[in-house]
């Protein structure tokens, strides 16, 4: 190998010197035609340029032999048996965690087709759900008996689910925010010299619950909304009125701050 390497590179030397060789004899007699009252000819001048191209062409692959480095395998037997065994054992393992990777990017991309044609198949059939119902409801008229059955059974799916609703507030209202005790009532009736805003309270047992007020806020806000305001009295406990109000669940009338009415959370 390395014998033909080296003739190769003996020939290509030949060949250049062979070319600048002529490639000097042709730039001589391309200037001696080309003095004034000579015959200049533009193929001289086009032959010039192709040969050193190629002499450019052959040098760059002299110079490319020349830094290229040989590797040359040993005489022995037994050693170029090893270095070749090792080397193809190297391409063995290379080849093979390349293949592990394809294949786990085709699994991959296999679990990911897959996804996606399920949810081409569930769009598919919310699809065609949707135009069935489209149409049936296109085509089909419902008469006024069953129009008014339908919105009565929606107005008592509704009421059940108001009552569950108002049936969870009073459990939570109840347990967390029950009527203050003899001592607590004492000593707030103390505290605002038996008055709270113009309302003069009088006893524990005529306070109303948390559950009983926020019940009136709502049927008043409902059964009156041109006037949604409770009036308040001494059955309204303070620290209930201004918990609802730090809250946000009231507001106060902008001028009578002895009324107060249900937040509009409806607008």
């Amino acid at each position: 190998m390395l014998k033909a390497i080296e003739n190769q590179n003996t020939t290509l030397i030949k060949d250049v010197d062979m070319l600048d060789k002529q490639l000097k004899l042709l730039l001589e007699t391309a200037s001696v035609r080309c003095i004034p009252g000579g015959e200049g000819r533009p193929a001289d001048h086009v032959d010039v340029d192709v040969l050193r191209g190629k002499c450019q062409d052959m040098e760059a692959q002299i110079t490319t032999l020349n830094m290229d480095s040989i590797l040359l395998l040993p005489n022995d037997h037994d050693v170029r048996y090893h270095v070749l065994k090792r080397d193809l054992e190297t391409r063995i393992r290379q080849y093979r965690e390349c293949l592990e990777f394809l294949e786990y990017q085709d699994k991959y991309l296999d679990q990911q087709y897959e996804s996606e044609e399920m949810k081409k198949e569930e769009l598919q059939a919310i699809i065609r759900v949707a135009t069935s119902k489209l149409s049936e409801t296109n085509s089909y008229k419902p008469t006024r008996e069953e129009v008014c059955d339908r919105i009565q059974k929606k107005c008592d799916t509704l009421g059940k689910i108001n009552n569950e609703r108002r049936k969870q507030m009073n459990e939570f209202l109840d347990k967390n925010f029950p009527l203050p005790d003899e001592a607590t009532f004492s000593k707030v009736k103390r505290k605002t010299v038996e008055t709270v805003n113009g309302r003069q309270l009088t006893r524990r047992e005529n306070l109303l619950p948390l559950k009983t007020l926020v019940q009136m806020l709502i049927s008043r806000c409902i059964d009156n909304p041109n006037d949604p305001y409770l009036e308040l009295d001494h059955t309204c406990w303070p620290l209930y009125v201004e918990l609802l109000l730090a809250c946000g669940v009231t507001l106060l009338h902008p001028v009578d701050s002895n009324r107060l009415k249900l937040m509009p959370f409806h607008l």
